[in-house]
């Protein structure tokens, strides 16, 4: 496995338990994606989402993650906001997967060495 691979496939693991949204900005539009609620790896050297893909992982600029979780609970109460953040910085430090934080944003992007 490359380490492309590698770091995309630790990335949409840790993903995979996390309730929040992503979305996927690659190199081909200007925008990123809208947000979502997984991202995953189809088939080999490639990322999808439920609105993109599949797109070679060469391609993928950066995956970005909302920490804040919106639980609805009812109609008469409140929305909950959950912040995952902490729990997400830990086990990305545990990992030693490299991202950025932009305010409430992780951001994970391939970086070769």
């Amino acid at each position: 496995m490359s380490e492309l691979e590698e770091y995309w496939s630790c990335v949409v693991d840790l993903l995979k338990a996390s309730p929040c949204k992503v979305r996927v900005k690659w190199s081909r539009d200007f925008e990123p994606t809208r947000w979502g609620d997984s991202v995953f790896i189809p088939t080999s050297h490639y990322l999808e989402t439920g609105s993109l893909g599949p797109v070679p992982m060469r391609e993928v600029e950066w995956v970005e993650v909302d920490t804040i979780e919106i639980r609805y609970v009812g109609r008469l109460a409140r929305e909950l906001l959950i912040d995952h953040a902490d729990n997400l910085i830990q086990v990305c430090s545990e990992k030693a997967i490299k991202f950025q934080q932009i305010e409430q944003f992780l951001r994970f992007a391939y970086l070769s060495t």
